[in-house]
């Protein structure tokens, strides 16, 4: 019997065995990799296309991967096309310079993105308007969420159809609650909130991409509480669309910290870019460049 050359994706991968669902079938497959990956050392990641064959037992030997669109390392997922970012309101309170941090880490990865502001029955009209115009033109969707009040809902659902979207934010935030409105018959263990700590406790126990009734596919992730990023300092900046309005400064090289002439700082005083996002700005480069030259 010859075998039938195939093609899928990765959706979850457990020890040395990967479950690919099938494009043409909708079937999952359990494979194994063929042993010249190996012996390159070649780790396909949750989210690779690739090609298989059938074998007489009636799994599968990944053959091939294709070439990756994008790859996140945090977590580790090939193709992701956005990354939804989800900070609660309340309990816990917001953190705007991890959420910063957040948004480059996607942009960085070739990722678009998307903010949850969850919780949104916890707040107030006045706290959901200062989030609005401090987060309008840094280049994400913004949605205000509760799966309480089922807010916002729908309008998720519609961005994450046909896509590959990794849902990251701190514990807590209420990403695994979100979760469950959108897969049918989930076993998403939903962390349990500590009262001393504030933060949820996380179970997630492997990474996996979880199938979308309506089309697309979502990978929850661990929740954490710093963000280090890895890239050129001086490239930071770019991370802000914010800031490209007022960028040709007296300088070509100009950083926006403490280069006379720079336009983008007389923005800030005029507050047409809000001076929380600058002042995050200075933050994370002072810790990036630290950690560059560190290495």
């Amino acid at each position: 019997m010859d075998n039938i050359m195939n093609q899928g994706i990765i959706i979850k991968g457990i020890g040395s065995f990967y479950y690919i669902m099938d494009d043409a079938t909708g079937e999952i497959i359990q494979c194994r990799l063929k042993g010249i990956f190996r012996s390159q050392k070649i780790v396909p990641m949750v989210g690779d296309c690739v090609l298989y064959d059938n074998d007489d037992l009636g799994d599968g030997i990944v053959t091939k991967i294709l070439p990756r669109k994008s790859t996140l390392s945090r977590p580790m997922v090939a193709n992701a096309t956005q990354g939804v970012i989800v900070c609660a309101l309340k309990s816990p309170d917001i953190s705007t310079i991890l959420l910063d941090k957040m948004l480059i880490n996607n942009a960085a990865s070739g990722l678009n993105s998307v903010i949850c502001f969850n919780k949104s029955d916890l707040a107030d009209a006045s706290e959901k308007e200062l989030l609005q115009l401090m987060y309008e033109k840094c280049g994400a969707r913004l949605i205000f969420t509760s799966a309480v009040d089922k807010s916002g809902l729908l309008e998720l659902s519609s961005l994450m159809k046909d896509r590959i979207s990794v849902f990251s934010g701190v514990s807590g935030a209420g990403k695994s609650s979100l979760l469950k409105e959108f897969i049918i018959n989930s076993d998403i263990e939903i962390g349990a909130i500590s009262e001393k700590s504030n933060r949820g406790k996380h179970t997630t126990r492997h990474s996996e991409l979880m199938i979308l009734p309506g089309g697309g596919y979502i990978m929850d992730t661990p929740g954490f509480s710093d963000l280090e990023l890895q890239l050129e300092p001086n490239t930071l900046w770019k991370y802000y669309p914010e800031f490209y309005p007022f960028s040709d400064c007296k300088y070509t090289d100009c950083l926006h910290l403490h280069e006379p002439g720079c336009h983008v700082k007389d923005a800030v005083e005029r507050k047409e870019i809000p001076s929380e996002r600058y002042n995050n700005y200075k933050k994370i480069y002072e810790e990036t460049n630290k950690n560059f030259h560190k290495y």
